[in-house]
């Protein structure tokens, strides 16, 4: 019993960490929670999902570019379930029990709208000045 509370503190420790927290803490360190995500988002990117690097939303180095893709990658999950639970699952289930025609039309058209959302957020983190082999980082607020 005493391992799940333990293990139960250590997400709730890391989801506050991950989701309250700057990309760098005290003006010097990067947030280990963000560097975490981007780490491990990448190593599945790459070695489970076999995606090169130069399409993946992922990038193998440096620290900062990688804390500040995990960062990018909470926002986006963050933002899609907020979304999705708050503005289109009630709009769903309001055609659904008035009886409404075009809930099918609705639900694609929620459906596309989310993934023009993270294709576009592929495409930023594609396209980031920051991935460029001779970006230099300029002082630790610029994350």
């Amino acid at each position: 019993m005493d391992s799940i509370l333990d293990l139960t503190r250590t997400i709730i420790t890391f989801l506050d960490l991950a989701l309250h927290h700057p990309d760098v803490i005290n003006s010097d360190h990067l947030n280990p929670a963000r560097l975490a995500i981007g780490t491990h988002g990448y190593n599945v990117q790459a070695h489970v999902l076999h995606i090169p690097d130069y399409i993946g939303f992922f990038s193998p180095s440096p620290p900062r570019l990688q804390t500040r893709q995990g960062s990018k990658f909470l926002e986006i999950i963050v933002q899609h379930t907020m979304v999705t639970l708050f503005l289109y699952a009630p709009v769903l289930l309001f055609l659904r029990c008035w009886g409404r025609r075009h809930v099918a039309r609705w639900a694609r058209m929620f459906v596309g709208q989310i993934v023009f959302a993270v294709l576009a957020d592929w495409v930023w983190a594609c396209c980031d000045k920051r991935r460029d082999p001779g970006y230099v980082w300029g002082d630790w607020e610029a994350l």
